[in-house]
């Protein structure tokens, strides 16, 4: 079992500074092509392997800069779940199909993913699956959250992974359209392994380039 952290990952290239987001809706988006070194604002997508390798090795939080109150308060490091362990959450596991749903939190686009035993509050429903058809406002039909009312799912396991979209050099592509999330799996030909969903759907695909830059939502082994 694992527990996921409270955001995506995100970096300073000025001050070399990690953190986790604030929130797990949050997402910078369009920011992202700016990768020059001395930029000062944050970044949360990142070529596979970028910064110490954090998306294919552990890392320790001591290691990497200021993470939040949340991240400094469990021992141990975080990582990055394989493309075995993502098809296992929204495929394998018993009932992975009733636990995984296309959804808008607070304007978000993205992807929730509830833990094998969850109770929601009765005034908040949830459906699984995805919408009929293409577009990102199709999101939303499926199921559409205020900030509170994803806090009380968040109390009980949610976890939410924005559509941050993609970076291929520095152009950004289809943010709150869609998203894509590293794996630590190396596949053949140098493409890594990643889990990939929008309106309609999610998958783990295995044939990723490394050199896109997509999020990072790490995690860490929650001990018996």
């Amino acid at each position: 079992k694992v527990r996921f952290s409270s955001g995506n990952l995100q970096y300073m290239p000025s001050t070399k500074t990690w953190r986790f987001a604030e929130h797990q809706y949050d997402c910078i988006g369009e920011k992202n092509k700016y990768t020059s070194k001395n930029y000062s604002g944050w970044i949360d997508l990142f070529g596979w392997g970028t910064g110490g390798n954090p998306t294919n090795v552990s890392i320790k939080a001591s290691d990497y800069g200021q993470f939040d109150d949340w991240g400094k308060n469990f021992e141990g490091s975080w990582r990055t779940l394989s493309s075995d362990e993502w098809e296992y959450l929204i495929s394998k596991r018993p009932k992975a199909l009733e636990k995984c749903g296309i959804v808008q939190v607070s304007g978000i686009n993205g992807l929730i993913i509830l833990p094998d035993e969850c109770e929601l509050p009765e005034a908040i429903g949830f459906k699984s699956g995805a919408a009929i058809g293409f577009g990102s406002d199709l999101f939303k039909t499926v199921n559409e959250y205020s900030a509170s009312q994803f806090a009380e799912m968040e109390d009980c396991g949610a976890v939410f992974l924005p559509a941050g979209g993609y970076r291929y050099a520095y152009s950004m592509y289809r943010v709150n359209c869609s998203g894509r999330y590293w794996s630590s799996s190396l596949g053949l030909w140098g493409k890594v392994g990643s889990l990939h969903f929008h309106q309609s759907g999610v998958v783990v695909e295995t044939d990723c380039n490394q050199a896109y830059g997509l999020s990072v939502r790490l995690v860490t082994d929650v001990r018996a």
